[in-house]
């Protein structure tokens, strides 16, 4: 008789093995995206600042109104393409994008070109931080122990932003960040056989949000 099928992952090819329970499956928020990976609203800032330029050069022409009126009207197309670029980059991201937490693994199926699956074993885990956006979505991202590495560029952006020795994987701008950490902590908790207790975090992101700790398994 053989084995029953294994459940299945949104993207990925492959079933999970016999006995092994996907816990949560998502994928990001493309509107927190475009935010916070594609800096939109660092675009829309540096446009703006554009624009104030331009009013600034148009009190020293004989015609400021007219002068003003056609670069603004270059600044908005400008930035009305740009901005589509940044939208359309996150919506296609978070279409390509699944992220999956079962009982032995952390498992990513990405790729806006080239899809690939990378597979996190939940032993190699050793902590997990979560920083937290305005609106309510944000990013757990796991350190990793042991030699294996991750290649930054090849897991970008669903990488902890700047740190790339050693690289840790990461959860972007998902709905419920909280929620999704304390979901990771307890598949690493029964992966290890090992109670691992949460590190506090603040209730609601900071002006500049810093990564607060979801959970760190204790040395040894």
């Amino acid at each position: 008789m053989s084995a029953p099928a294994g459940e299945r992952i949104a993207g990925v090819d492959a079933p999970l093995p016999p006995g092994e329970r996907v816990r949560w499956e998502g994928a990001p928020e493309w509107r927190s995206l475009a935010v916070h990976v594609f800096h939109l609203r660092k675009l829309a800032i540096y446009f703006a600042l554009l624009l104030a330029w331009r009013a600034a050069l148009a009190t020293g022409e004989a015609r400021p109104l007219t002068y003003f009126a056609v670069g603004a009207a270059t600044l908005a197309a400008c930035f009305a393409a740009a901005a589509a670029v940044c939208v359309g980059l996150a919506i296609l991201c978070a279409r390509t994008t699944t992220y999956a937490i079962t009982d032995r693994r952390l498992v990513m199926r990405i790729g806006m070109v080239v899809p690939a699956t990378v597979n996190v074993p939940l032993r190699q885990v050793e902590s997990a931080a979560l920083r937290g956006y305005r609106g309510g979505t944000g990013d757990v991202a796991a350190r990793l122990e042991g030699d294996d590495r991750l290649a930054y560029f090849l897991l970008w952006p669903h990488a902890r932003p700047w740190r790339f020795n050693p690289t840790e994987p990461a959860l972007r701008c998902l709905r419920d960040p909280a929620r999704v950490g304390d979901i990771l902590r307890a598949a690493v908790a029964d992966c290890v056989g090992e109670p691992i207790a949460a590190a506090g975090r603040k209730p609601e992101p900071a002006r500049k949000p810093a990564p607060e700790p979801v959970f760190a398994r204790s040395a040894g």
